[in-house]
């Protein structure tokens, strides 16, 4: 089959003709079709030899025609062994020859099957003593920017230790970019990766220098030397490789120059002229230049690590058994490290810090399947794409096979489905390679057993379960006894509840820990002697690293004063930034009388309360008693309300069944509420204002059912409350209500926001610059979106959630969610944020009387790549909202606030914060509360800062990351450090200033509560009706894609089986086709199922047409979220 030709093909071909005869006329054995077309022929090429181009018969036009067809032919044509060699100042040639087979590579490669000995972790005291840098702003003078920018650095008294450590640059360094062009569709990272591997070992000029360039295996070259092949190919943007074989198939790549990275540039970023000349300067991205020099820095990883990100390696013997898994050993944590090359002020620095992530054990796939780590229904899905290693023997030594088939890498097979059991495993034909070569079938069937035994000479049982390494339409099963996962793959599914805190234990580890794991581990990791000082990179001598960290100036700013209701006060710890309830009655509760426009309230002066009570309380009759007589108690103790009313308690049976879905568990809490309802009804009982479940342990299933059934069916205030932590003695006992006390005091906090009050207030007491005066006329507003995660299901969509303040102190906030247009879709649609925050406008005004004139925007995690559209998209939408609702333009402050990040901060010897009150010689590592960097590693040129705002109980402490992005209120820098530092002690649910500032949490919590409502989809029960349901419409998709395939196949060309294979391989079309069809059938299946979770999500409110309005033609407001109107006007998620 002939396709029709283009111009450039028919030149192409052309030029290929001609160099084929002249080839031919030099040397009769060169085969006549060197070169093909690229139409699905498949042309023997036969027996390669050497020709020298230096000869006669070829004149220099001749090579560098052949030099650019090799650039330029695989667009049109396939060239096979083919390629230029250089022979640097001497000739050149091109030469025909022997490719390198990927094989060879992949069997090059240590097999790493088993887990290397444990290392424990370094000393904690093997710890440097930090190098000192004192960054300084240059006098900018910029014209303009597009975020604000920086301003003088506070005067500081002291100085942290950060996980970030000096990189230089040497003075003469020049950086290259190229990329590998040609590399098969389809191909896997790991296939990508040997790939390029024999392409290096195979193109001289690359294996030849490969102390010059790091690759990132996927598709990039970062060299500090120019690249070239040969003294023709100076100039030349795109290098021919050498052919590689693939498994009979070959592959020629092309190395294609990009670009030259403008260093000097990146210098005078970090240290910018004073004064400024280049005014273009800040806007420099940086990103390309340090997104080389990370692929720089992960060239001087050591063996004894592997990588699995473009920022993260783990150490391969830095494993231990999940914490207090018990009978769990699917799973086990590796410590490991995230690094990123990042411009500093002055510094070019290495972010460096450790973390710990969750990987599958390498365990006998048996002992997976019947291990309790996951539930039944998940573990056959989770080893989906996992690779295994098979422990046995395949035929007895002598046989031609054994050799061959029990390599390392020949015995690696990847998962692609489970059967039943292998006796029910079809029948099937086995193939014999022929004396002429060729592959035979033969004419009986053999059985999977009988095959099985033949292979392993040993016994297998037809009752063991089947695993298919092969492909469904061509099977290879193996039983799950001869089959151990390999190690260092990391499980990207959500841990199940039972481990999460196990989980958290192990990762947060207490600063001493965290910098030894760093400055020894971390740094030796990357070929970096910690005491050596300071010396080249191991692979790139062009680069010198300081291995000490920098020690940069530090403010540490004193907490404000909490004020509670009449003249109470507390003081919070200058260490840990926290204070008690004790003595204190909170600032605004349901109980007192308030107006709302003029309306007199007091709605909330009894609380009538139902208990609900899940399965499997260690001590019901004393826990439920107990908790009832506490919080009756509790609540006249803190003022929320006059009196409490029991309702009655209920049993919810099926709350626990890790059987069912998610609506399954909320209709079953509705159906207990009626019931409960009803009785209460009968009993002459009053409607509950607040619903409280009891658990015996925390579970998130039963909370998001629970809080999804009282949100969104019943519309009323919900209360959870665990056993587990209240229990004493043997046999267990609840503790008596004197010994809830404090338990209770956080639980009243909770009651009363959901109520309606308001907790405390940040004291105006003794500053100069009151919160309540910064924030008049404000309405803050916080924003968050939560995605999809790892085990979510396709379909399953982001949610966005904005709140926004109603109270002159902002302390209260009301909220408003919506469903993003698409998953994983960070940036607000624009339309949602003009409607949620044009409900905010509305609570605001409805409650205080007036219109904003201000905003203070938080924006919760966003990364700097998306600060532009942030910009462009949120804050306009919020001018546009004030435009509409207020009729003005309002000045606007926005600040991104980011928790995930690496950067780590830790207190000089002496200065850090103590552990427990009664204990105040011991320090548990962390920085003090209220510690604030600005400078050092923060932007050169915008107005950015960290805040460690909190005393971390656990681990070391993240400071959050504040980024102005707009600055129209007006506030100078250290204004702005002060208010967040401020609004982070208002946070409604704590008596201590938290990480971050309270607005994006309260975003986030609220992004949280909405999960809730989708939790089938977000997180799914493998074992639900609701999961089959979706595998049944995602099959029926499957199935009609795959259908359309098959027709389409038959019009692709195909290839001839090579010789020595039992199948023809692919052609490219098809491969692509196939592509086609599995990202339809993704498509698809995402399209439908965000619908469908669209209609789950719309708001159930009862609206009622007004009067006058035509029902058919009126259209209801929009809803701030999809619960029951009766919450609206409270803090119910928190």
């Amino acid at each position: 089959m002939n396709a029709q030709r283009t111009p450039d093909q028919v030149e192409l071909e052309a030029v290929a003709e001609e160099l084929a005869d002249r080839f031919a006329a030099f040397s009769p054995d060169f085969p006549e079709a060197q070169v093909s077309r690229d139409d699905g022929d498949d042309l023997d090429y036969g027996e390669p030899v050497r020709v020298d181009l230096t000869e006669p018969e070829f004149t220099s036009e001749d090579v560098e025609q052949i030099g650019w067809l090799l650039g330029k032919a695989n667009a049109a044509l396939r060239v096979r062994n083919l390629r230029l060699v250089p022979d640097y100042g001497n000739s050149a040639s091109a030469e025909a020859i022997h490719t390198v087979d990927t094989n060879e590579v992949i069997e090059s490669e240590t097999v790493e099957h088993k887990l290397p000995e444990h290392k424990a972790k370094p000393d904690k005291s093997r710890v440097g003593a930090g190098k000192e840098h004192k960054p300084k702003v240059p006098r900018l003078d910029l014209i303009t920017t597009k975020y604000p920018s920086r301003e003088a650095l506070q005067t500081t008294k002291t100085n942290v230790l950060t996980n970030h450590f000096e990189l230089i640059l040497k003075p003469d360094i020049v950086l290259y970019e190229y990329k590998f062009i040609n590399i098969p569709a389809g191909a896997s990272k790991r296939k990508t990766k040997f790939i390029i591997k024999a392409a290096i070992k195979r193109s001289d000029f690359l294996n030849d220098h490969q102390d010059s360039f790091a690759t990132d295996y996927r598709d990039t070259i970062i060299a500090w030397k120019k690249l070239t092949s040969g003294p023709t190919d100076i100039g030349r943007t795109d290098h021919q490789l050498s052919v590689i074989s693939d498994n009979g198939a070959t592959i020629s790549l092309v190395l294609q120059f990009v670009q030259e990275f403008d260093v000097e540039r990146l210098r005078n970023y970090i240290t910018p002229a004073s004064p400024l000349k280049d005014q273009q300067l800040a806007a420099f991205d940086f990103g390309l230049v340090t997104a080389a020099l990370n692929t720089i820095v992960a060239k001087n990883m050591r063996d004894r690590v592997f990588q699995v990100s473009a920022h993260k390696y783990f150490v391969k013997a830095g494993y231990q058994a999940m914490p207090g898994s018990g009978t769990c050993g699917a799973l086990l944590t590796h410590r490991g490290y995230y690094f990123n090359v990042q411009p500093g002020m002055g510094k070019l620095v290495l972010n460096l810090n450790k973390v710990t992530s969750a990987f599958y054990a390498p365990i006998l796939v048996h002992h997976f399947l019947s291990d309790s780590t996951f539930p039944q229904a998940e573990r056959e899905h989770l080893l989906i794409h996992k690779r295994v290693y098979i422990i046995h023997d395949r035929y007895q030594p002598g046989d031609e096979q054994h050799e061959y088939l029990n390599k390392g890498h020949n015995r690696i097979k990847t998962i692609t489905a489970f059967g039943k059991t292998l006796e029910d495993c079809d029948d099937f034909y086995k193939h014999f390679k022929a004396p002429d070569g060729t592959w035979q079938q033969e004419t009986d069937p053999t059985s999977v057993v009988k095959h099985l035994t033949s292979v392993f000479d040993r016994k297998v049982e037809g009752g063991w379960q089947a695993v298919n390494v092969g492909s469904k339409q061509d099977p290879v099963w193996y039983p799950a006894q001869f089959l151990r996962i390999m190690p260092f793959q990391p499980c990207r599914r959500a841990l199940p509840d039972k481990l999460t805190e196990n989980m958290l234990t192990e990762a947060c580890q207490r600063p001493p820990q965290s910098r030894a794991l760093i400055e020894v581990e971390g740094l030796e990791s990357l070929n970096v002697l910690q005491d050596a000082g300071i010396q080249d990179l191991s692979n790139c001598s062009q680069i010198t690293i300081n291995p000490q960290m920098l020690k940069i100036p530090a403010v540490k700013m004193a907490a404000p004063e909490i004020r509670y209701s009449g003249v109470t006060t507390k003081v919070p710890s200058a260490n840990r930034g926290n204070w008690n309830l004790e003595g204190v009655k909170f600032v605004e509760t349901p109980g007192m009388t308030t107006r709302v426009r003029g309306k007199v309230t007091n709605s909330g002066k009894t609380i009538h309360y139902w208990v609900l009570v899940a399965p499997g309380l260690a001590d019901k009759p004393g826990t439920t008693a107990n908790y009832r007589s506490t919080l009756e108690k509790q609540v006249k103790t803190y003022g929320i309300a006059d009196g409490v009313e029991f309702c009655g308690e209920v049993e919810v049976p099926s709350l626990l069944d890790e059987n069912r879905s998610h609506t399954d568990c909320v209709a079953d809490i509705a159906s207990s509420c009626k019931k409960a309802l009803e009785n209460g009804s009968k009993a002459k009982k009053p409607p509950a204002n607040l619903v409280v479940l009891i658990l015996p342990s925390p579970s998130i299933p039963a909370y998001s059912a629970f809080k999804s059934a009282c949100d969104r069916l019943g519309g009323c205030q919900s209360l959870v409350l665990c056993e587990k932590k209240n229990l004493t003695g043997n046999p267990l006992k609840c503790k008596r209500p004197t010994e809830l006390v404090q338990y209770f005091g956080n639980v009243m906090m909770k009651i009363n926001l959901k109520l309606g009050g308001r907790n405390h207030l940040v004291s105006d007491k003794g500053n100069s610059n009151p919160l309540r005066t910064m924030l008049k006329d404000t309405i803050v507003l916080g924003a968050d979106v939560t995605h999809p995660g790892a085990s979510s299901l396709v379909g399953c969509p982001s949610v966005a959630a904005i709140v926004g303040s109603v109270d002159p102190d902002g302390t209260k906030y009301l909220g408003s969610v919506r469903m993003q247009s698409m998953g994983r879709k960070e940036i607000i649609d624009g339309n949602s944020v003009f409607e949620m925050v044009k409900e905010r406008i509305r609570d605001y005004s409805d409650i205080r009387r007036s219109l904003p004139q201000k905003v203070l925007y938080y924006r919760d995690g966003v990364s700097r790549g998306q600060y532009d559209t942030i910009i462009d998209t949120e804050l306009k939408q919020i001018k546009k909202a004030f435009e509409e609702i207020a009729g003005l333009k309002p000045k606007l402050t926005a600040i991104v606030a980011v928790k995930r990040h690496n950067t780590r901060f830790y207190p000089l010897p002496g200065e850090g914060s103590k552990d427990q009150p009664k204990n105040q010689t011991e320090e548990n590592g962390n920085c003090v509360a209220g510690t604030m960097v600005e400078g050092g590693i923060t932007s050169p040129f915008f107005a950015d800062f960290f805040l460690q705002s909190h005393h971390a109980l656990q681990g070391t402490a993240i400071p959050c990351h504040y980024f102005v992005l707009e600055n129209g209120m007006g506030l100078n820098t250290i204004d702005l450090q002060k208010l967040t530092h401020k609004l982070s002690y208002t946070y409604c649910r704590s008596t201590c200033g938290v990480s971050y500032a309270p607005p994006a949490y309260y975003a986030d919590r609220l992004c949280e509560r909405a999960r809730c409502y989708l939790r089938d989809f977000f997180a799914p029960n493998f074992a639900s009706s609701h999961y089959a349901a979706y595998a049944k419409k995602y099959d029926e998709i499957k199935n009609e894609e795959n259908a359309a395939l098959e027709a389409l196949k038959a019009g692709l060309p195909q290839l001839p089986i090579s010789p020595g294979r039992r199948k023809a391989r692919k052609h490219p079309d098809l491969i692509q086709a196939e592509q086609n069809c599995k990202d339809a059938i993704e498509a698809r299946v995402e399209s439908y199922f965000h619908i469908e979770a669209a209609k789950l999500f719309k708001s159930l409110r009862d609206v009622k047409v007004p009067e006058g309005k035509d029902p058919k033609i009126w259209t209801p407001p929009s809803a701030p979220g999809p619960w029951k109107a009766q919450l609206d006007k409270t803090m119910f998620w928190m």
